[in-house]
């Protein structure tokens, strides 16, 4: 894990993420891209557009966090900072595919009982726009300390088993231990570990428990987990179709994203 790309819109949740992404840079030696995407309203008219002076605005804004944050920095972490114009959402994925980032770290506010509203944010839609690791930061989540990680799995094989190198990443940059969760319901009642999986897990050495829990829908029976096993970070593996869709009128990616109280790192299988 080499290169992290970490929105920022200046928000709390936004400095929060970072300073969680700068932990796991110093954890791997890794190159900071920090990046603000902004817009502005075109002019008509004999208005004078205040592009440069907004965006002027945003770069001092940026500066000035780079500052905050640069103690916070082992010496072998290096930060590259960025101010473009552009949506936020298709900003963040283009930069990401243009770098060739390794993940991308970004914060969210939590569900707070509005689900509906918050599933439209930039987070749930960078996960669904781009094929690189996406890491959501909860707001709740206030140390980071990785040591147990929980992978929820659907019924689908994994076909390319360098998806979930990010997870390996995690497991031995952080001395980490790995758990395997299948949920089962009325129309999924039988589970089965992914030989694929399986395979890869024992190649790299990483030893793993399996669990299989009952229960009405998914994702009460991944946080129910995830809170009895006190998991430090939960995995899961969006696919463009499949086991995780129509929860709550979502897939499960979503849901969880804006309800959890730990990292959810999202991965697309």
């Amino acid at each position: 894990m080499k290169k992290i790309l970490v929105p920022t819109d200046f928000s709390e949740n936004a400095n929060l993420a970072l300073r969680h992404a700068i932990q796991v840079a110093n954890k791997f030696g890794a190159t900071l891209y920090i990046l603000h995407a902004y817009l502005v309203a075109t002019s008509t008219g004999n208005l004078v557009s205040i592009d440069h002076i907004v965006k002027a605005d945003r770069e001092e804004e940026l500066a000035a966090l780079i500052s905050e944050i640069k103690p916070l920095l082992d010496p072998k972490t290096q930060i590259v900072s960025q101010v473009i114009k552009g949506i936020s959402v298709e900003s963040i994925c283009n930069a990401a595919e243009k770098l060739k980032v390794d993940i991308i770290i970004m914060g969210t506010k939590g569900a707070d009982g509005m689900k509906k509203i918050f599933l439209g944010s930039t987070a749930s839609n960078v996960i669904l726009h781009t094929t690189i690791p996406v890491l959501v930061i909860p707001s709740v989540f206030e140390s980071f300390k990785i040591s147990n990680i929980t992978l929820a799995l659907d019924d689908k094989e994994i076909e390319d088993s360098t998806v979930l190198k990010p997870i390996l990443d995690f497991i031995k940059g952080f001395d980490a231990v790995l758990d395997l969760l299948s949920v089962i319901d009325e129309d999924h009642p039988k589970a089965k570990i992914d030989r694929n999986l399986e395979e890869y897990f024992n190649k790299e050495g990483v030893t793993y428990t399996y669990f299989i829990v009952k229960a009405p829908n998914i994702v009460e029976g991944i946080r129910k987990f995830v809170a009895r096993e006190s998991s430090d970070m939960l995995c899961l593996i969006h696919h463009s179709r499949g086991f995780f869709q129509n929860i709550f009128g979502a897939s499960v990616t979503k849901e969880m994203t804006f309800d959890s109280s730990v990292p959810i790192l999202v991965l697309r299988g």
